[in-house]
């Protein structure tokens, strides 16, 4: 029990350490998620094993690629003013024709 509770303390000790030293880069996030995977890999290398550690990483990967395609789904939707080809062309719609350049 007491070798969980170290290996929680030393994570949350790297964890504050590379926030620390992540917002000195431009890209905070990706800094974070950079320095933050080597000791981690490193930590479930140690506790469980190369297989699951692989598995883990690649069901991270996937579920931040899931969640970032969804969110950009949905900011594209809700982004006002998209211009249809009709207007984009000068095509007549309904015996209006398109605006004038």
């Amino acid at each position: 029990m007491s070798g969980i509770l170290a290996a929680i303390g030393v994570l949350l000790l790297v964890v504050m350490v590379t926030l620390a030293a992540a917002s000195f880069f431009r890209h905070m996030l990706a800094a974070a998620v950079t320095l933050t995977a080597v000791p981690v890999s490193v930590l479930l290398f140690a506790l469980v094993g190369v297989y699951d550690t692989v598995f883990v990483f690649a069901t991270l990967a996937i579920v931040a690629c899931v969640i970032r395609t969804i969110t950009d789904t949905f900011r594209l939707a809700r982004t006002p003013g998209r211009s249809t080809a009709s207007k984009r062309t000068g095509i007549l719609v309904s015996g209006r024709p398109g605006p004038s350049k």
